[in-house]
């Protein structure tokens, strides 16, 4: 689409940015992460939306915006169905990556044991084996509530759970939510947050798990998060003081 607009409209430098409203960037026809397009002299940008939906943005050669007013149906939908496209290759970069980054840290936990290993240390996981199994066996005896209460306990700052669903999720779902509430409590308090709330619940077939905080603005990206989630199919959704994870409870 671009290269075709640049054709139709005699302008070599258009470019086109495509909005992802879950990640909350832009990307190229490729799927790759590009910079919001910003007006400059002799050019304007171009911002499209379908049905109250923001699209894309061109920018393109004119002192004056008007470009959305000569697209015809056709080329809206083309451009849509492209940014569709570009959602996917993003979505399968970014799985890739995240698979490259687990795989990465599995080899580097493997070695780290096994040099806990070369060194003797066999018999003090031995003993972390038998403990963890005497916690497992006890957490089970009491139906897991334990589990539940535990980590807000033990937080370096005041938690309060707003709503906790009750039902159970195979066990690497409920992993990936403990991981959630562990990782992004752990993060507002590195952001001088005094308490935080959590969240879960089940929505259509998934587990959701909210954590507001009090902290300031998250300024990076929980990529461990991220991966942890991605991993069982899941997402992501970070704002600066508060995270939302969404794991399908069914695993394939």
């Amino acid at each position: 689409m671009q290269a075709a607009l640049a054709r139709a409209l005699r302008d070599p430098d258009l470019q086109i940015a495509y909005w992802l409203p879950g990640a909350r960037r832009y990307i190229d026809a490729t799927g790759q992460p590009v910079l919001e397009p910003t007006a400059g002299p002799g050019r304007t940008i171009t911002r499209l939306t379908r049905d109250g939906r923001p699209i894309a943005a061109i920018s393109h050669a004119g002192a004056a915006p008007g470009l959305d007013s000569h697209l015809g149906p056709a080329i809206g939908l083309g451009l849509e169905n492209e940014r569709l496209q570009a959602e996917l290759l993003a979505q399968l970069g970014e799985l890739r990556a995240s698979r490259t980054r687990i795989v990465e840290a599995a080899d580097a936990e493997r070695r780290r044991l096994e040099r806990d290993l070369h060194d003797g240390a066999q018999q003090r996981l031995l003993a972390l084996s038998y403990d963890i199994r005497l916690a497992r066996a006890s957490a089970e005896a009491d139906g897991d509530t334990l589990r539940q209460t535990t980590l807000a306990d033990t937080a370096p700052l005041p938690v309060h759970i707003l709503q906790a669903d009750t039902r159970r999720c195979p066990a690497p779902v409920e992993a990936a939510a403990y991981f959630t509430v562990a990782e992004a409590v752990a993060d507002a308090a590195s952001r001088g947050a005094d308490r935080a709330t959590v969240t879960v619940t089940h929505e259509g077939g998934r587990l959701v798990i909210t954590v507001e905080d009090t902290g300031t603005g998250r300024a990076a990206p929980m990529i461990a998060l991220t991966d942890r989630v991605g991993a069982l199919g899941g997402s992501v959704l970070t704002q600066p003081t508060a995270c939302q994870a969404e794991i399908p409870c069914a695993l394939s």
